[in-house]
């Protein structure tokens, strides 16, 4: 277990320390990936991915409705934060799990594509919740209880930091400790016993 938790500490730590080399390429990557699923919001919403100059922040996405043209609204966000640290941290997660190298690569795979889906479904969720507010680009109304929904989903799964740990830590369990290694473990214990 500790060897485990040293491999974590330094998987991520490097991966973190990547973002210095790789994060403006990654930035870039995400915005246009952005721009590309989410440029048309429905049927008269317009997202456009811009530049920041910003440490922490460095993506500009700008809500306009087509039914009220020239009115925008700005929201900031952070490629690091959405994107870059969930999949840097389930990375790390897998790379430090004992597994067979036979069943690494699928393992990654399904890794990439479940912690990108989280990345998509964030964002997604912060245009709902921009489109959403009470203002010219308002796409949706919801009624009082679904705006409550919509703010207490974006607040858990878009917003906070937490869930940049939680989600991919729910994605590693399945894939990092499944069914495959319990057996290995099982087959070892008994080799011992024996």
């Amino acid at each position: 277990m500790a060897s485990f938790f040293i491999r974590l500490t330094l998987g991520y730590g490097l991966l973190a320390a990547g973002w210095l080399i790789w994060g403006e390429g990654y930035a870039a990557l995400f915005r246009a990936g952005g721009q590309m699923l989410f440029g048309s919001f429905g049927s008269h919403g317009v997202v456009r991915f811009r530049p920041l100059q910003g440490e922490r922040v460095d993506t500009e996405i700008l809500l306009s409705n087509r039914r009220h043209p020239g009115g925008f609204m700005p929201l900031r966000n952070s490629s690091r934060f959405v994107g870059y640290v969930p999949t840097a941290f389930l990375l790390a997660l897998l790379a430090a799990t004992p597994m067979p190298w036979s069943r690494r690569f699928r393992t990654l795979l399904w890794g990439l594509f479940l912690v990108n889906a989280f990345v998509v479904a964030r964002l997604a969720l912060t245009l709902v919740w921009g489109f959403s507010q009470d203002n010219p680009v308002a796409l949706f109304a919801w009624g009082p209880f679904g705006q409550r929904a919509v703010e207490l989903l974006f607040s858990v799964f878009a917003a906070m930091t937490s869930a940049s740990y939680v989600v991919p830590l729910l994605i590693w369990l399945p894939l990092g400790v499944g069914r495959g290694d319990r057996g290995v473990r099982v087959h070892a214990g008994k080799a011992q016993r024996a």
